[in-house]
């Protein structure tokens, strides 16, 4: 169920003054009497931002990356704080640990298929070496006829040298495909790892994705009507109530502010207990005494889902 912030707005531009319509219908991205459009996203941004710190909420996904030839560093979208598995061409790689670093880096002679993936540096985004660093760029085309937001099929120039499955990008967006036919992308799933799906017009560049990552990541920042709000469902009512609190205390309605912070402030106390910030990819995987979650016993497939 995708949630769109636009949805929120009118919602509470219904409890307060200041509707924007047009011909009967909500305008959620325009200027009110007494509030901007961007003042508005922008509470609605700091409160899912304060709801997702308090819960400790992030959102395991998948990214994925071209490869370069000679190339044995990748920097990870930013939107990223955690890298947990790495495919290379459809195969799971060894994930080294961060102190293996020095031994390997910059990677072995370039070879066609990477064996060991690990943490390069860590800033404000994550960089992930490969060793051996590849040997050869992804292949390249361009899009043979212009693509809408939602098409799941996206007809290439040529699919030569392209993975039977896996991730391309157009434009900033991630798109995962399930199969080629031709020179065909088919089950496509577009808009992946926090990027937005979009129109393509004909001739666009077209690039396959080798490196395949894993993570944890936080929501996407809300800036329009647009934007995706990324929580559950049922946390969502709690975001009208944090702009609405402001929208009162924009109108000097002090005591209903207080007091729906205050309702605002409960709910969430209440999540927080029911929730404490546990992935729920991880819920019921066995504890080693000292606390820490180790990894589920399931056999990694070498098939992964966006």
């Amino acid at each position: 169920m995708t949630i769109l912030a636009g949805t929120i707005i009118n919602s509470v531009r219904d409890a307060i003054p200041d509707p924007t319509y047009s011909a009967g219908v909500p305008q959620p991205d325009a200027d009110g009497g007494l509030f901007r459009a961007s003042t508005m996203y922008r509470w609605l941004d700091e409160g899912a931002r304060s709801m997702t710190a308090r819960m400790g909420y992030t959102l395991t996904d998948w990214t994925a990356l071209p490869t370069v030839a000679s190339q044995p560093v990748y920097a990870v979208d930013g939107l990223f704080s955690l890298i947990d598995e790495v495919y290379h061409k459809q195969l799971k790689l060894r994930l080294r640990q961060h102190g293996e670093v020095d031994e390997i880096y910059p990677g072995r002679t370039p070879a066609a298929q990477a064996s060991a993936a690990y943490v390069y540096r860590m800033t404000d985004h994550i960089e992930v070496g490969f060793d051996p660093m590849p040997s050869a760029a992804d292949p390249a085309t361009t899009l043979n006829g212009g693509i809408t937001a939602s098409d799941a099929s996206i007809v290439l120039t040529s699919a030569t040298g392209f993975l039977s499955f896996g991730y391309v990008l157009i434009g900033t967006e991630l798109i995962q495909y399930g199969g080629i036919s031709g020179n065909t992308l088919i089950g496509c799933r577009r808009g992946l790892g926090g990027t937005t799906a979009v129109s393509h017009l004909t001739a666009v560049a077209v690039t396959q994705c080798s490196l395949w990552l894993k993570g944890t990541r936080s929501p996407l920042a809300i800036a329009d009507s647009t934007s995706v709000v990324e929580m559950p469902p049922a946390w969502v009512p709690l975001l009208n109530l944090y702009v609405l609190a402001q929208c009162r205390t924009m109108e000097q309605e002090f005591g209903e502010a207080q007091r729906l912070l205050a309702q605002w402030d409960m709910a969430c106390k209440g999540i927080e207990r029911s929730f404490s910030g546990i992935d729920p990819f991880v819920r019921g995987r066995p504890a080693r005494p000292d606390g820490v979650v180790l990894p589920s016993a399931q056999p990694a497939q070498a098939q992964t889902g966006g």
